[in-house]
């Protein structure tokens, strides 16, 4: 029933956007048309039958199909720009070919036309459905206008090439998101299954911050040695910016991870409210500090930002959850990794090294155990799936 009603919603929501792209397009020819109604219509459907897959408890076949995807998509990108010399619609119609294949795996493995009953829909059941999905959209688009609110502040403020500085320190947090969306999933999974138990988690939860911490601490002293190994001469300085943007994609993860136990809830207008505060706030202190501080002003705020999102989400959960983590403890660790990232600007290139190799080592000792737990909870986690 659940499936039957998503997809309807689905199909419906892209039916009303296409119709209003082909009264714009018919105005405003927009190139590539074809192409990007047919990649949009895929980008979006794959996530969603992916996310059927993870419901079902196929976790294994999750995965499989995110590699295959990965796959699919080079192949058919060297196959049509390198061999048929496509160029840009070669692009566009790797993406597509390799999302049609991604898609139709999925449909066969779980087999949609046993599942898809036009029979189970019902219009009550899907309102009831939007009632909880649609707070979450804002939730999403406030955080892409964050970031690209930042990029025009910076671009009207300083110009482009401080642009170009802050785009490439904002590329090596995503090496955290990727961890994070990993090391996330067993969470989700396990707490938004309707008859988990919330205390279960509680110790996890807490290990989990404590391994986000050590995450992030590892990352602002390994990253002026990794971009001088990785990143041109010219924008070294970048790793400098990198600290508050680690930091915040930190307390952006550790957000939603509280943000589940809403959802479980079915309180999604909270998740919104908390975010929008949270962006809000980002935007004016980037407008405050960006003529005094520069780029450092940027990042400051994109990581405060997150901080009041998920300090906002750690109050509202933190007795329900009867989460052992005082406030002290959140702002104190914060202030250890602000200091920290400030510190080792004032430190030479060969004593960054030798502290960044001192504190991995020091870390894996003092949470051997904790590493080990939670290598084995993932094991069991997709072994048992």
């Amino acid at each position: 029933k659940i499936i039957t009603n998503s997809f309807l919603g689905y199909f419906c929501s892209y039916l009303i956007f296409l119709v209003a792209f082909l009264i714009f397009n018919y105005f405003e020819p927009v190139e590539y048309s074809i192409y990007f109604v047919l990649l949009l219509f895929l980008n979006g459907l794959l996530p969603f039958l992916q996310s059927i897959l993870r419901g079902l408890g196929n976790t294994k076949e999750f995965a499989k199909n995110g590699v295959l995807t990965s796959f699919f998509i080079v192949l058919f990108n060297i196959l049509f720009i390198y061999f048929f010399k496509f160029k840009v619609e070669g692009i566009l119609l790797a993406n597509i070919v390799a999302n049609v294949l991604a898609c139709g795996l999925i449909l066969y493995k779980i087999n949609i036309h046993k599942i898809f009953k036009i029979n189970d829909f019902n219009k009550d059941y899907l309102k009831n459905m939007l009632s909880y999905s649609v707070p979450l959209i804002p939730n999403l688009m406030s955080w892409w206008l964050i970031g690209s609110a930042s990029k025009y502040i910076i671009l009207h403020f300083m110009g482009a090439e401080s642009n170009g500085l802050y785009a490439i320190s904002s590329r090596f947090p995503s090496i955290l998101v990727i961890i994070n969306s990993v090391l996330i999933m067993p969470l989700q999974d396990g707490i938004l299954k309707k008859d988990s138990n919330i205390n279960e988690y509680r110790d996890l939860l807490i290990n989990f911050f404590r391994l986000e911490f050590y995450l992030i601490l590892v990352l602002i002293l390994w990253s002026p040695i990794i971009t001088k190994l990785v990143v041109s001469p010219n924008f070294y300085e970048s790793w400098k910016y990198m600290g508050f943007l680690f930091i915040g994609v930190g307390l952006n993860t550790l957000g939603s991870v509280l943000g589940f136990f809403y959802l479980k809830k079915m309180n999604t207008k909270r998740v919104t409210i908390t975010t929008i505060i949270g962006a809000i706030i980002s935007i004016i202190l980037s407008i405050l500090l960006i003529n005094d501080f520069g780029l450092f002003g940027i990042s400051f705020a994109y990581m405060f930002g997150f901080f009041v999102m998920f300090y906002l989400r750690f109050i509202d959960t933190r007795d329900h959850l009867n989460l052992n983590i005082s406030h002290f403890t959140i702002v104190f660790s914060i202030l250890v990794l602000i200091i920290l990232n400030i510190g080792i600007f004032y430190i030479n290139f060969f004593n960054q090294i030798l502290i960044a190799i001192i504190g991995i080592i020091i870390i894996l000792i003092f949470n051997k155990s904790l590493i080990i737990r939670l290598i084995e909870n993932k094991l069991s986690f997709f072994k048992k799936k």
